[in-house]
């Protein structure tokens, strides 16, 4: 195994003895067998341990096991601890995927001082990996893995099973820690490697193995998959200063294989695959339409769909003292003059006011609890939360979309319906008509 380590690690790195590497240590089997064998070899190495209280003593154990470890070896060690407030910053994960992020987020900041970053992932890992994307659903890039290389980390036991690591821990007298919660069946990884790996290790013993050859093909697999999607994504995803537009006609092209490219494009603008079956479903159908991920949005034009990141405006209303200012956020204005019967465009998007009503400073911002206001053609007012719940908004929509406000009072719920006491009248002489860009 020491053999066939420093070959791999020298396959990675070029002259490992040249190099600085931060071993990411927990204290366990693996990681315990990693730094063992860098030491082996002399290579330079220094050990990075998070310490996340989630296990109270045993935590801390593990912790000054690390450090009498660093003692033993000679190597310098980095100690980070997280506590429940730090958890309870993030809202909306899970606990094993927080620590994650705030393990790798430390990692980055300390490796300005290092050529790389070395975790002990093994070949068991990567089989469970592979087997929970398949569980949650995946498309192939999933299906590749746990990356050998990913920038300045590199996982050097990602040939290595469970089995070879045991053996090399018996035959080197290594000891190491445990870690209760992977006994358990609490999560989702543990019932993967506790329940359904010994099944199909029944069906197939060498179950580690043919999963890594397999995932090796996949990883091939979706290089050139990949290239081939880059080339269409150059072709269709046009980009601008501040948003991205892919033409319907260009992307409608690809008769069979629409859908898949449309999760190629909109899926690294973080919108899933139900979402982007919407699109794909409603993509002839209205203008105006709009679809939202966590960080974006998709405005359905009629020969484009339009992509730009979704601004907040629920933290800090936007105070708009004149027309100049209301362009700056993505509204388009036009000041016209009323001659005869009017013929007004059926378009969401677009708000047609009485120019005298239109007073500065405007308010921009989003839905706030308690708000109302009389929807157009009605005669009573309605809250807006009501309003929203009539035409079936989500709870994560609704807190994007934007909202104008003259005097305080709810004038255009954008997108939606406008405030019946700022219609255009039979007095009316001039009016604005002003449309929404999206671009906020």
């Amino acid at each position: 195994m020491k053999e066939k380590f420093l070959t791999q690690l020298t396959t990675l790195v070029g002259d490992p003895f040249s190099k600085k590497f931060l071993l990411a240590v927990s204290g366990g089997k693996d990681s315990s067998v990693l730094a063992h064998l860098f030491h082996f070899y002399n290579i330079p190495f220094e050990i990075a341990h998070c310490n996340f209280h989630l296990r109270e003593e045993e935590s801390d154990c593990d912790m000054e096991f690390v450090m009498e470890m660093g003692l033993e070896y000679g190597c310098g060690v980095h100690l980070k601890e997280f506590y429940h407030d730090d958890f309870q910053s993030v809202k909306g994960k899970s606990i094993e995927m927080i620590a994650r992020e705030f393990r790798y987020r430390w990692f980055e900041k300390l490796s300005g001082n290092f050529d790389f970053i070395v975790t002990a992932h093994t070949a068991n890992d990567n089989a469970e990996t592979l087997l929970l994307n398949l569980s949650r659903g995946t498309g192939l890039k999933g299906m590749t893995g746990i990356p050998l290389v990913n920038g300045k980390i590199i996982r050097p036991l990602l040939g290595f099973s469970t089995q070879e690591i045991e053996t090399y821990i018996q035959q080197n007298s290594l000891l190491y820690c445990v870690d209760r919660t992977n006994l358990t069946d609490d999560y989702q990884r543990n019932k993967i490697r506790h329940n359904i790996i010994p099944q199909l290790e029944g069906i197939n013993p060498s179950l580690i193995h043919t999963l890594s050859q397999n995932i090796e093909i996949f990883r091939k697999q979706y290089r050139f998959y990949s290239q081939h999607i880059q080339k269409i994504k150059e072709e269709l995803l046009h980009e601008k200063s501040d948003y991205c537009y892919i033409e319907k006609n260009a992307l409608l092209a690809y008769q069979g294989d629409t859908e898949l490219i449309m999760f190629e494009l909109f899926s690294p603008f973080g919108f899933n695959k139900e979402t982007i079956h919407a699109i794909c479903e409603n993509a002839g159908r209205q203008s105006g339409k709009r679809y939202y991920s966590a960080t974006h949005i998709v405005i359905q034009e009629r020969k484009k769909w339009i992509i730009t990141q979704l601004k907040e405006l629920k933290k800090q209303p936007k105070q708009i003292k004149n027309l100049k200012s209301l362009e700056k956020y993505g509204f388009e204005i036009a000041y016209l003059q009323k001659e005869g019967n009017m013929e007004f465009e059926k378009d969401p998007f677009v708000w047609y006011v009485d120019a005298e009503l239109l007073r500065f400073p405007l308010i921009l911002r989003n839905w706030e609890h308690g708000d109302v206001f009389q929807p157009f053609g009605m005669k009573g007012k309605k809250k807006v939360s009501d309003f929203f719940n009539d035409q079936k908004i989500d709870n994560y929509s609704k807190n994007h979309i934007p909202i104008l406000l003259i005097d305080n009072e709810i004038a255009w719920i954008v997108g939606l319906r406008s405030n019946h006491r700022f219609r255009i009248t039979d007095e009316t002489e001039n009016y604005y008509k002003i449309k929404y860009h999206g671009r906020v």
